[in-house]
Parts: structure tokens; C-alpha cells; sequence
């Protein structure tokens, strides 16, 4: 029977219990971790009642927010504004005008009319102006030949009444008076050899016709070919006849070359010149003549020859 056990020490009843009883924990007397009129840290004494708000705290700052002074650690930090640097490297559109005064004016050229027409017309298209010459005295003019006068002689010329050294005092005592050499010799030609042309130009000869017309043209490239102008349209008027197998007109130029009255350089000139007044029958001549100028730069190249072998044998 649990209630008559002795010993008390493995007694169970709550009442009468030592030893290891839990008279010291009873829960109706217990003083320590008991209920009741335990004492818990709720009866402790206490202070007033505080939290975390209530702790002190340091300045308050946030971040490019704090609106109250910066530190002096982020016044060294923070960096500064170069305004020395700014102010050196920009460069104002126009100086303020307390300052204008002082600005280094460059001298402006007043702008003239010349400076106008080189900025319109620059001087590498622009004619370069130059003082004018002065003036040279004029040569006189050639008198002016009497139409009448001139067909008088031409007609005179033709005759044959004068002929040799007679007809070549007649034409240097009438020689400003003379109609073109071309027409001279034109009409000559029509008077003299008609329709029946001498193809050996017999009337070329010293003795007739020939001294007159070299007192006229000798050393005149130019007289020369007139010559030469009026044989072609001697040519042309009678229909570039030929004669034993030969063209006239070749035939005549060899005579005019023969008796001194034209020369290599006329022939040349003759056969290049494109003067407009000339071309009655020019092509036809040159086509006529072809013989006749390749036998004359044979005889050039045969002349040069020659020149080279006395030049070497000197």
C-alpha cells in the first residue's frame, strides 16, 4: 500500500514527502520557479521603459539626400570645378564691349574697283593689263594702182613688142604700176601660147619674156609663186591639156624650174598654201604634177648626200 510505505525517501505522497520529495518545488509554496507569489522578472524593479529609438545616435546623413552641411572628408574628396582651364580654352563669339576697345584691330585695305573684278575675274583668267605701247611711225603705204592704169600695162606686157632686156627696163621703170605678177602672166600666156602651149616654155628664155619676169620675182618666194599661180590657171582655162604622153602643166613647171623662175621652196609653198583666191584648178595641178615634186625631193636627198660626203672629206 503506497500510503503506509516508511522511509520517506521513495515516498510518493505530495503531503508528506522529503528528502527528494518535491516539497521545495511544491507549486502552492514554492518560492523560486514556482507560480503563485513566485518572484519573476516581472517583479523586478525597472527603469523606464526604452527602445531602439531612444538610443542616441550620431549625425544623420543619407546619400544625395542629407540636406544638412558635408563633412569635411567629402568637401577633400569631391572634386573642384576647373574654371581656370574653362575660362583659357573657351573662346567667346564675340569679346564683351567694355573689352572691344582693346582687341587687336588688323588694318583693312580699302576695297577698289580693280579688287571687285579680281574676286569676279581672278587674275589667272584675267588678261594681264599692260601699258600701251607707244606707237610706232607707220611705213607709208604703197600707192594705190590705178585699175586702168594697170590693165593698160598688162595689156602692153603681153604684146611682145618689147622683149629681152628692153622688156626688162620697161617693167622696172613701170613696176609700181604693175597688175599682179599671177595676172601678167596669165594673160601673157593666153596671148602668146593660146590653145597651142609650148610644153618646152620657150617664151621662159632670157631673150624674151624670161629677164623681164626674173627682174620681177629673183630672190621673191612669193613673186614665184605667182608664177606658178598663173600657169596653173592658164591650165584650168584651156582644160589641163597634155602632150606627148606628159601633162601640160608638169611640162610648164619644169620650164619655170629650168630658167630660174621658181625654186624648190616655191614649189613647196605652191603646193601647201590653201589660199581661197588660188584653188581654181590647185587640185587637178597637184594631181598632174605628182612626178614632178617626188622627182625634187629625190634631188633634195640626193643634195644632202652629197653634203655629208664633203663635209666628212673635209
Amino acid at each position: 500500500d503506497r500510503d503506509d510505505r516508511g522511509g520517506g525517501g521513495y515516498g510518493r505522497d505530495r503531503d508528506d514527502r522529503g528528502g527528494y520529495g518535491r516539497g521545495g518545488y511544491d507549486r502552492g509554496g514554492r518560492s523560486g520557479f514556482g507560480g503563485g507569489n513566485r518572484g519573476d522578472y516581472g517583479d523586478l524593479p525597472r527603469g523606464p521603459k526604452s527602445s531602439m529609438n531612444d538610443l542616441p545616435r550620431g549625425p544623420r546623413s543619407t546619400m544625395g539626400m542629407d540636406s544638412g552641411p558635408p563633412s569635411r572628408v567629402h568637401d577633400i574628396l569631391k572634386p573642384k570645378a576647373n574654371t581656370a582651364a574653362d575660362n583659357i580654352l573657351k573662346v567667346s563669339a564675340k569679346p564683351a564691349p567694355e573689352h572691344e576697345a582693346n582687341m587687336l584691330q588688323l588694318p583693312v585695305k580699302p576695297r577698289t574697283k580693280d579688287d571687285e573684278e579680281d574676286i569676279l575675274f581672278p587674275p589667272a583668267s584675267k588678261e594681264k593689263k599692260s601699258e600701251p605701247e607707244p606707237a610706232q611711225p607707220e611705213a607709208p603705204a604703197a600707192p594705190a594702182v590705178d585699175p586702168e592704169k594697170a590693165k593698160e600695162l598688162m595689156e602692153e606686157f603681153a604684146t611682145g613688142n618689147k622683149l629681152g632686156e628692153d622688156l626688162k627696163a620697161w617693167v622696172e621703170e613701170n613696176r609700181a604700176s604693175l597688175p599682179p605678177i599671177d595676172q601678167l602672166v596669165f594673160h601673157m600666156l593666153q596671148e602668146q601660147e593660146k590653145l597651142n602651149p609650148d610644153p618646152e616654155c620657150a617664151w621662159a628664155e632670157p631673150a624674151k619674156f624670161g629677164a623681164a619676169l626674173l627682174a620681177l620675182v629673183e630672190d621673191d618666194i612669193v613673186g614665184q609663186m605667182q608664177v606658178l599661180w598663173g600657169i596653173q590657171f592658164y591650165c584650168d582655162k584651156i582644160g589641163f591639156p597634155k602632150f606627148n604622153d606628159e601633162y601640160i602643166v608638169q611640162a610648164m613647171f619644169r620650164g619655170m624650174y629650168k630658167y630660174d623662175l621658181a625654186a624648190d621652196d616655191a614649189f613647196a609653198e605652191w603646193k601647201e598654201d590653201e589660199t581661197e583666191a588660188f584653188e581654181k584648178g590647185k587640185l587637178k595641178a597637184i594631181i598632174q604634177t605628182v612626178e614632178w615634186f617626188n622627182w625634187l625631193d629625190e634631188d633634195d636627198e640626193e643634195d644632202e648626200d652629197d653634203d655629208e660626203e664633203e663635209a666628212e672629206e673635209e
